[in-house]
């Protein structure tokens, strides 16, 4: 279900194509029934995939594919229902220096923007798909970068719950981090993000 594969269109294509045009290939990636995909949807990813500028520096074409693993000191059950809960403000807790907006929050998926502080512009559209209890998926079309990724949740026997992630990372201009640097970022993001959780889930615990 690459959205990304479908939809990687340079910023004069996206200007061409119509709304149904959009939601035709997005309802054929997703893993829903076309019936079920809601104006809503439709007319939130065009806006934000449409407000995606490219990098027009040097192109380059490059894929990396990054994977990382966390053992966090909670069920699945709450591990699940706190990594899926995106909000805007998530930048406070990993340390971003992007800045989220979130278009649209169901229970089936969250569609946002992201753009860097200070910048003109949106630096990528993503749209997350939820499969519960144990995973999610995302793809995002960036200016620099185009990033596929799998989140996949496994109960230990010691009630903990375990954490693996995947990327694929098709880099698009020189302008783009490459492997070595995405990865430092995605390690130092996600030990805030565990870190946090695990306290939020002792604080729970404690409330009872």
């Amino acid at each position: 279900m690459t959205i990304c594969t479908a939809l990687l269109v340079t910023s004069v294509e996206l200007t061409e194509l119509t709304r149904t045009e959009l939601c035709r290939r997005l309802s054929e990636l997703l893993p829903i029934n076309q019936s079920d995909v809601s104006t809503s949807f439709c007319s939130n990813a065009y806006v934000a995939i449409g407000q995606v500028k490219p990098d027009l520096r040097s192109r380059v074409a490059a894929t990396d594919v990054v994977r990382i693993s966390r053992t966090i000191d909670a069920p699945i059950r709450f591990v699940y229902g706190w990594c899926t809960d995106l909000r805007e403000d998530d930048y406070k807790i990993s340390g971003s220096k992007s800045r989220r907006r979130i278009l649209e929050k169901t229970g089936q998926r969250v569609i946002y923007t992201t753009r860097e502080k200070g910048a003109k512009s949106v630096g990528a559209a993503s749209v997350v798909t939820l499969h519960p209890p144990n995973t999610w998926h995302v793809d995002s079309i960036g200016d620099q970068r185009d990033t596929v990724g799998d989140y996949r949740l496994t109960r230990l026997c010691d009630g903990r719950t375990r954490l693996d992630i995947v990327f694929k990372v098709k880099r698009k201009s020189s302008a783009a981090p490459g492997r070595t640097q995405f990865l430092r970022h995605l390690n130092k993001s996600w030990d805030r993000y565990v870190a946090t959780l695990d306290k939020d889930y002792e604080k729970r615990i404690e409330s009872r």
